[in-house]
């Protein structure tokens, strides 16, 4: 089975779908329920976000489905876990089996050159690398449509930032 999540907006339509070899069930759902209280009928549930998982649905598809999806990811994700753990520069503490596909967080060992980090790397064209407002340190989220070639990006970066600071 696959399921696919949307949500937009202020009134946070999802679209829940389960495939099924040939079979699409698609569910609708409105937060606040389909009917509203003194108003005029059942809501209008837009048609976009059943567009838009057929968009992904048809991507998916077309890059291999999930399994080749599941091989890229864990790729990608190996390739910067690697370079992190093999570096004395830079450190991830979280347990291999705990460890995410999707978001790799990381440190360096010298916090105070972590807004360094950041700045130098958004100048080189990689963003959102400032980690959790939480927990502080670096994230970098590589989803499904992150290419390999941002992780090989990532990795060039990060390696000449170790050589200037180290």
């Amino acid at each position: 089975c696959e399921y696919k999540g949307s949500r937009r907006g202020t009134d946070a339509v999802m679209i829940l779908a389960r495939i099924t070899k040939k079979v699409i069930i698609i569910k609708s759902i409105a937060n606040s329920g389909y009917f509203r209280p003194k108003s005029i009928g059942y809501q209008v549930v837009m048609v976009w976000y059943q567009k838009e998982f057929m968009f992904w649905r048809k991507w998916l598809k077309k890059n291999g489905g999930l399994v080749e999806m599941e091989k890229d990811n864990k790729h990608k994700s190996d390739l910067l876990y690697n370079f992190i753990d093999t570096s004395d520069f830079y450190y991830n503490d979280i347990e291999v089996l705990n460890r995410s596909r999707m978001n790799v967080p990381f440190r360096i060992r010298d916090e105070s050159l972590t807004m360094v980090f950041v700045e130098e790397a958004e100048k080189s064209g990689l963003y959102q690398l400032k980690g959790h407002r939480l927990v502080g340190g670096l994230r970098a989220s590589i989803y499904n449509a992150m290419p390999v070639e941002g992780i090989h990006a990532l990795i060039n970066f990060m390696q000449d930032f170790e050589k200037k600071y180290l």
